[in-house]
């Protein structure tokens, strides 16, 4: 910026005008952290000068579309450094017809996220054309009797004497008929059980109401059928712990079938009164209309060199992929805490419609399902921050061959906890019926679901670079203080939009940034993010030109 003044020499005469420099403008990031301290605003205003000064707005963005953004937190003094990733899955949904025995009626669906990475996704899973299903049970368990460290095993060990009752260990199950189309996969190619926190030696699944789960019994060596009776013990999680539900003695046969169960999450004890393994497999039994899907974070299983993981970002979005006249019905969303047993409500509208269990509760927000629904993981304490460690390993674990055969073999245990942080955010929709009696019975009910996580993750594999976070631990915190303010339910055709909005009036994103939204999402979004990505980026350049000067 120049400025033309005109001077006067020593005789009061004056000159011909000359050309003054100012001084360099200063930074744009101090001036503004010195008006944001006299912002009337307050405590917001403070937030959106550290947002503009440190770029820390990539928190926030993280947790509002953690399908594009990654970020890192800083805990403490300490800080390790961290990889990021922006993991996510889709799952293609039908729900046009009615499946008879089903816990809905047709054209309706639910859908939920938590922050667990061994248990991030439930999914409602119809089964119209009646697949069967199955999934072999892996196991923490040593090889031996002779207390070899535990790992992962395709079998357990059972201690002789009529007194020994064993704990079943299980770890995760492991999808028999991958990739078969004429089978069903709930529960996607790998699930994981789940542990209450007090005691991580107990691991419950997931059953549906006729689901079965078939134990057989082995030699330790020879591998031949050896024992003729066993006796199970079946506890049912209550929602604080797991209550005694009752026995199962089979005397005579070499395979201990349980079935016939409610819905629930369930833990085993078996005593068999000699030193055996036992495996175990988990299918559809009687119940081949519909599943309650329970999924991990895509991929973590082969996350072999992973120390620690932290999810900084979830989202779920339901969009309806059917024609443009048979779009429509009602979609609702809501975030709900541990004090439920979250599958209580996929299961609370048994018969009707999955919206029923939503649209009632407090907090819950409802729309048109014309253009679909995006909803967020909102962090209500700092337990959605915390670093998980999903992964435990034994004694035969070698630094220097931290991946492939040898770290598989070292990892003795997997925890995911019965109460995720802060909860599950849910989606339910419910799509009308056809009234015209031809064709499809509910045209809307083709849809798709697309989970997202913005994660960051601790490994000892030198091959990925990591870094430390840029924001410190009291700027974050006023950061998500902004946060909890956004927005949290929104119109897939919208939620972007509506979203940089919230962004740029709360924490001062510029227009430029924008742009990442139109190569992700494509050219549909184009014609409705054009005009206010470009209006966007003027004001942004204005106000940075006003902080500069004033």
């Amino acid at each position: 910026m120049k400025e033309v003044m005109a001077k006067k020499n020593k005789n009061n005469k004056t000159n011909v005008a000359q050309p003054v420099r100012t001084q360099p403008t200063k930074k744009v990031e101090v001036i503004v952290e010195k008006k944001a301290s006299k912002n009337s605003k307050g405590h917001l205003g403070h937030v959106t000068a550290l947002v503009k000064n440190t770029g820390g707005n990539s928190s926030v963005k993280a947790a509002l579309l953690p399908n594009l953004y990654t970020t890192r937190y800083r805990a403490g003094w300490a800080c390790e450094p961290t990889t990021v990733a922006n993991p996510y899955t889709v799952s293609s949904v039908d729900v046009t017809s009615l499946v008879t025995g089903s816990i809905y009626e047709g054209g309706t669906y639910m859908a939920a996220i938590s922050r667990d990475p061994l248990n991030a996704i439930i999914e409602y899973v119809p089964n119209p054309n009646g697949y069967s299903w199955k999934y072999s049970m892996m196991f923490c368990s040593d090889n031996s009797p002779s207390n070899t460290p535990i790992a992962i095993h395709e079998y357990f060990i059972i201690p002789a004497g009529p007194s020994s009752i064993t704990t079943v260990p299980f770890a995760y199950g492991v999808d028999t008929n991958v990739g078969s189309p004429v089978h069903l996969h709930p529960h996607g190619g790998v699930f994981f059980a789940k542990t209450p926190n007090r005691d991580t030696s107990i691991k419950a699944i997931w059953f549906d109401e006729g689901n079965a789960l078939q134990f057989g019994f082995f030699d330790i060596t020879t591998g031949a059928i050896l024992v003729t009776g066993s006796t199970v013990d079946i506890y049912r999680w209550d929602g604080a712990d797991f209550v005694l539900e009752n026995t199962v003695a089979n005397p005579v046969a070499n395979f201990t079938l349980i079935s016939g169960l409610s819905s629930g999450w369930y833990s085993f004890k078996i005593s068999t009164g000699v030193l055996c393994k036992a495996n175990a497999v988990f299918e559809e039994g009687t119940n081949k209309s519909y599943a309650l899907g329970h999924r991990p974070i895509p991929g973590i299983l082969n996350r072999s060199t992973l120390t620690g993981i932290r999810v900084n970002g979830a989202s779920v979005m339901v969009t309806p992929d059917s024609a443009e006249l048979a779009k429509g019905g009602l979609c609702a969303g809501v975030q709900l805490g541990n004090a439920y047993v979250i599958e209580s409500f996929f299961l609370g509208s048994s018969g009707g419609k999955a919206t029923d269990a939503i649209i009632s509760l407090k907090g819950s927000t409802q729309m048109d399902f014309h253009n679909g629904m995006y909803g967020w993981h909102k962090s209500m304490t700092n337990s959605s921050y915390k670093m998980h460690v999903p992964i435990r390993y034994n004694l035969d674990n070698v630094v220097q061959t931290p991946d492939g055969a040898a770290a598989q073999n070292s990892i003795s245990n997997f925890i995911s906890y019965m109460d995720p942080p802060d909860g599950w955010v849910m989606l339910a929709v419910t799509t009308p019926y056809n009234i015209t009696g031809a064709g499809t019975a509910y045209p809307g009910g083709v849809l798709h679901t697309t989970w997202a996580w913005s994660v960051e993750y601790t490994t000892n594999d030198v091959w990925i670079g990591a870094s430390l976070p840029v924001l410190g631990t009291e700027e974050y915190d006023e950061v998500m203080f902004a946060l909890s303010r956004a927005p949290q339910f929104l119109s897939n055709s919208m939620h972007i939009r509506d979203l940089f909005n919230w962004l740029k009036s709360n924490v001062r994103t510029t227009g430029r940034e924008g742009q990442k939204f139109l190569k992700t999402f494509g050219p549909d979004m184009q014609s409705a993010l054009a005009g206010l990505l470009h209006g966007a980026g003027v004001v942004a350049g204005k106000i940075a030109s006003q902080d500069s000067t004033n």
